[in-house]
């Protein structure tokens, strides 16, 4: 789960749910609202959306979903979540009691405590990750500015998380947490690839329909083709960046042959012109049910 403010500045937030690669449910919301806003209808939808085709085993998020209401929500179901949390000076002031550090390896180690935000309603379990900012250059995290004077904490980044799961060591925690960063790279593609910060109209329902058909349709459309056709054992997923020169910017003549509509590829490459065959024979066989758009605006 995943919400971003990008773009121009009318109807610009987004809350995107992306999973296995696909966008299954996106929201557009008004640009003042908390990351948090609206986010249990949306989680409710999607989970009705999904109910009988994808079992969902945990529920990822970042920071702005750490409300207690999201959470005690999950928990009432229930369904085990991990959620990223803010690095407050509330939750700083818990790091620093952690007595105990457990190195996973050189520069990195994760200790874990139970806290209660000043919003919450009763304690929960926190795992903190820490990673020596020398020996792991580039691993993520922050550097709080209140722990620039401590000797203990100032050569570290730290990233924090939330979980209801009680059973798993705190590195599994964090492992389990960790693809949840694959949801960024989507969101960049998203942007940059198909220009989703750019469709912006003059009507919020409008700029979420057109979200929905970029997002929805468009995106998971490429990433379907990628999987299900275009993907082989020694290839990776292309993004839209490399398949629209390599494949989709391809000059054709629409005319008849034999009295059939006939599409011919300006294609020289003779391999190239074999696979385009296999391909387009492979889409043929591909039955896609795209659902109805769930963009709604109130009449003027």
């Amino acid at each position: 789960m995943a919400s971003r403010k990008a773009g121009r500045p009318s109807h610009h937030p987004r809350k995107a749910l992306l999973g296995c690669g696909y966008v299954v449910n996106l929201w557009n919301r008004s640009g003042n609202t908390h990351s948090a806003e609206q986010a249990l209808p949306f989680y409710d939808q999607t989970r009705r959306a999904l109910a009988g085709r994808v079992n969902i085993d945990w529920v990822l998020g970042e920071s702005g979903f750490a409300e207690d209401a999201m959470l005690t929500h999950l928990e009432q179901e229930p369904q085990r979540y991990i959620m990223a949390v803010r690095l407050t000076p509330y939750v700083l002031a818990g790091i620093q009691a952690i007595g105990t550090w457990c190195q996973i390896e050189d520069g990195l180690e994760i200790g874990e405590l139970p806290l209660a935000l000043s919003t919450w309603t009763r304690p929960r379990r926190f795992v903190v990750v820490r990673q020596h900012i020398h020996k792991r250059p580039h691993a993520p995290g922050k550097q709080p500015l209140l722990f620039a004077d401590l000797e203990e904490h100032r050569e570290w980044r730290y990233s924090v998380m939330v979980t209801n799961d009680t059973v798993l060591a705190a590195v599994d925690i964090w492992r389990t947490y960790r693809p949840r960063a694959n949801i960024e790279n989507g969101i960049k593609e998203l942007k940059y690839d198909y220009g989703w910060d750019e469709f912006n109209v003059h009507s919020f329902g409008g700029t979420e329909a057109v979200m929905l058909l970029v997002g929805m349709v468009c995106y998971n459309l490429v990433h379907y083709l990628n999987r299900c056709v275009l993907h082989t054992a020694d290839t990776v997923l292309a993004r839209l960046k490399t398949l629209r020169p390599r494949l989709l910017a391809i000059p054709a003549l629409y005319g008849s042959g034999g009295r059939r509509p006939t599409l011919r590829l300006g294609i020289q490459d003779r391999s190239l012109r074999g696979k385009f065959c296999y391909w387009l024979a492979q889409i043929s066989q591909l039955t896609v049910r795209l659902v109805n758009c769930n963009a709604v605006a109130l009449p003027r």
